[in-house]
């Protein structure tokens, strides 16, 4: 009896349990922080006094300059009139190539390893496998081409000089008895690089084929 006397008296000089107090709740629904919000304020405050306003300047200064250089160099050079002159020679070429259908003078336009790819014949490796080709034809087509229409964009290189040029515009393929352009219209878009021997077309993709009035 003795022991459960004493053991009843321990348990009245336990301390009360604190009551558990459920956290406040927002009206959505979440959980708001225990702290108070000058709390928060004064914390915040203190790590921002950490950086002084000149030490602010100067990194948001950098990051301008950084910006800056970024867009600069993203933006592609102005086409200068000289490489202009250049890929519409190399373009005459082109159509010089056709014209004779001899592989040298393709040799002499594309580079031994160009893709092209055509829309009604898939896609050919190769400029001697476009020659074959067109043997094969009958060497029967001309090609045109209007120097207004092509759109020219230079390329910039590793190390700053202009290492491949971009070439847009439209062509026409004519029947070589016809007088007037009997054949079809194409639009293309030619990826030139700059070699050793000049300037050569590395891809060669033609789309939107219509025929000729």
């Amino acid at each position: 009896m003795a022991t459960l006397a004493s053991l009843r008296g321990l348990s009245q000089t336990r301390s009360p349990r604190r009551p558990h107090r459920p956290s406040p709740r927002s009206r959505r629904g979440r959980l708001r922080p225990r702290f108070h919000s000058t709390r928060l304020e004064l914390l915040m405050t203190r790590r921002f006094h950490r950086y002084s306003w000149p030490s602010l300047a100067i990194v948001a200064l950098a990051a301008i300059a950084q910006t800056n250089a970024l867009a600069a160099a993203m933006d592609p050079p102005t086409t200068s009139e000289s490489l202009r002159r250049e890929i519409l020679a190399m373009d005459a070429r082109l159509s010089d190539a056709y014209a004779s259908c001899e592989a040298r003078r393709f040799r002499d336009v594309f580079s031994a390893d160009a893709e092209l790819i055509f829309g009604e014949r898939g896609r050919l490796r190769g400029v001697a496998a476009h020659a074959d080709d067109l043997r094969r034809d009958g060497c029967a087509m001309r090609r045109e081409s209007v120097a207004t229409e092509q759109r020219i964009e230079a390329v910039p290189g590793h190390l700053g000089g202009i290492d491949a040029a971009i070439q847009i515009g439209e062509q026409r393929f004519c029947a070589r008895a016809s007088e007037a352009c009997d054949g079809v219209s194409t639009k293309f878009v030619a990826l030139w690089r700059r070699t050793p021997d000049g300037w050569r077309i590395a891809r060669l993709i033609r789309y939107a084929y219509a025929p000729t009035r």
